[in-house]
């Protein structure tokens, strides 16, 4: 950073200053600790402090609790990271450390009693790694890399140097790490972003206006608005219960670009509705058209992004799924927009998409808050998600997946805590397993994976 500018992002929390500005009072080899919300592990404000941090120090620890809130009444998730300013290049790993008990297991009855309990159990995490670390066991899916304390204690995963380097070059969360360094290494030759060749992604339309561009189907036809100008919208995840979506609209979009003496001349329903609006005003106290007036070609003109066959809550809960329609619609702008290239494939990518595969890296990518919902964004599925790549699959392979989908995708989704558990689920995934060449053995690990991160997620609130 000497002699160069720095230019700070602009959605950065204020606590990523303290970390920049640590430069002027660390010698080398000195440390910093730090309580800081979670976000920079998985937000785009973060690449810049990931980047900083690695160039600068040794992340030595990052460390959740899965067991407590830290801070009552918070609103954001948090975690305690410890650096360690370095003056030349290392290869020193960084371990992610998950708590599986309280604060409150470290009890003494001196002060100096509790710092030596702290400094033992971070000796202890320093050491989980090496040969007769008895207090620890390997995980068996991640051996070599992930380790569970035997007393339910802990989870440490040791994260190499240059896994958090390509990590910043590919712009993955984070927050996967304390699971594993490379949770999905048994899938990864098989993994596209199918970003530009599979499908085309953004979000629901922000209409700026809601109650005169959204209307019930009731008030629709209410209102006698011809149907050159509905177009089908989902309005909300709560219409959402199944991974085939085929309810009748609940909800429309008024989409008009013609001018009012068409309108007049040829479609009175769509008339009427803009004039009965046109002198209504929004809760500032400014006329719609006013508001509106960006719009093109008219003020009445709702500047739509393009209808989606596939979608996703922009922040789920207990239930985690993509559903798909058979014809593209509307969606409102809580809603992740999912468009293939080929129509033809559809169901096809809103079935690899509902693989536990690509389910987990959501959960994983996702920022968790602490009223339990995961954060979810356009660009997370520009950049981080990843997609079984259909490109391989014979006809026969493409057969199977959707055969056993097709059984899925027709019933009702249910939470977490038994979704994984059933039948159908197993059946589908198999499939898909077995159609990529990948080992049965595999689903057990995987469930338990997105279960428990689900779980630790959604009941965070309650902790």
């Amino acid at each position: 950073m000497a002699n160069a500018k720095f230019f700070l992002n602009q959605r950065a929390d204020y606590y990523t200053y303290c970390f920049y500005q640590s430069l002027q009072f660390l010698k080398p080899d000195g440390q910093l600790g730090a309580v800081t919300s979670n976000a920079w592990l998985g937000k785009n404000y973060g690449l810049q402090l990931k980047r900083f941090l690695l160039d600068n120090f040794h992340i030595r620890y990052v460390v959740k609790s899965e067991a407590e809130h830290w801070f009552e009444n918070a609103q954001v998730s948090t975690v305690y990271v410890v650096v360690q300013r370095e003056s030349r290049p290392h290869h020193r790993p960084t371990r992610f450390v998950t708590l599986r008990q309280p604060l409150e297991h470290f009890r003494a009855d001196t002060p100096a009693g509790i710092i030596g309990q702290v400094a033992a159990f971070y000796d202890a995490v320093d050491t989980c790694d090496g040969a007769g670390a008895a207090a620890w066991q390997p995980d068996p899916a991640y051996s070599g890399s992930a380790y569970e304390h035997r007393h339910g204690l802990a989870r440490v995963s040791v994260v190499p140097q240059a896994r958090l380097a390509a990590m910043r070059t590919s712009e993955e969360n984070w927050e996967s790490l304390f699971v594993a360094p490379d949770v999905l290494s048994p899938f990864a030759a098989r993994l596209i972003n199918p970003t530009g060749t599979v499908f085309q992604n953004g979000r629901g339309t922000r209409t700026g206006q809601d109650k005169f561009f959204i209307l019930s189907a009731a008030e629709a036809l209410a209102a006698g608005i011809e149907d050159d100008f509905l177009q089908p919208l989902v309005r909300s995840s709560r219409e959402l219960t199944s991974l085939h979506h085929t309810a009748a609209p609940t909800g429309y979009s008024f989409i008009c670009t013609q001018d009012e003496a068409t309108l007049a001349a040829d479609y009175p329903g769509a008339y009427r509705w803009v004039k009965k609006w046109e002198q209504a005003r929004n809760e500032k106290g400014k006329l719609l058209p006013q508001v509106l007036r960006a719009n093109q070609p008219h003020w009445y003109s709702l500047r739509a992004e393009a209808p989606a066959s596939i979608f996703i809550s922009i922040n789920p809960d207990k239930k985690l799924f993509f559903s798909y329609t058979d014809q593209p619609v509307q969606l409102n702008q809580r809603l992740v927009a999912i468009r293939p290239v080929a129509a033809a494939d559809t169901a096809l990518v809103a079935a690899l998409l509902n693989s536990v595969v690509t389910l987990l890296i959501v959960e994983l990518n996702g920022t968790a808050r602490n009223l339990g919902a995961l954060d979810l964004n356009a660009d997370f599925f520009k950049s981080r998600v990843r997609l079984l790549d259909p490109s391989g699959l014979t006809a026969a392979q493409r057969q199977a997946v959707l055969k056993a989908f097709a059984r899925l995708s027709g019933r009702t989704v249910r939470g977490y805590t038994t979704e994984f558990a059933q039948p159908d689920r197993r059946r589908f995934d198999e499939a898909v397993f077995t159609a990529f060449g990948f080992p049965l053995t595999l689903l057990d690990p995987l469930y338990k994976m997105l279960t428990d991160l689900m779980e630790n997620r959604v009941t965070r609130k309650d902790k």
